[in-house]
């Protein structure tokens, strides 16, 4: 089999957002005797929807060696926002893409 074939894909995607935020910070003022110190740990987590969509070619040079190439696309809804004492971190994953190519060999 020579030639070429094109495929595409699309559908629904789930993830699971999770981080551990620790942080450690110790304040020194002129004039005090005394460090003000802060020590903090939180650990939280979120399950995000979203989708994917792909697009691949492949292009075969002989029965057993070709080439193929393709991109991905994903979207979540929503951000995911980690926060410690007064501190808020906000995750954006809204959207996200990649790109890959390489060479098949069959056997």
């Amino acid at each position: 089999m020579t030639g070429g074939r094109v495929s595409l894909g699309a559908g629904v995607a789930g993830a699971y957002i999770g981080t551990s935020y620790h942080a450690d910070e110790i304040i020194v003022l002129p004039n005090v005797s005394r460090a003000v110190g802060f020590v903090g740990e939180k650990s939280s987590g979120k399950a995000l929807a979203g989708y994917y969509a792909e697009a691949n070619l492949e292009w075969w040079l002989t029965e057993n060696t070709g080439f193929y190439a393709g991109v991905t696309s994903t979207g979540f809804s929503g951000d995911y926002n980690q926060t410690l004492g007064s501190r808020t971190a906000r995750i954006n994953l809204s959207s996200g893409s990649g790109f890959q190519f390489g060479i098949s060999t069959r056997f």
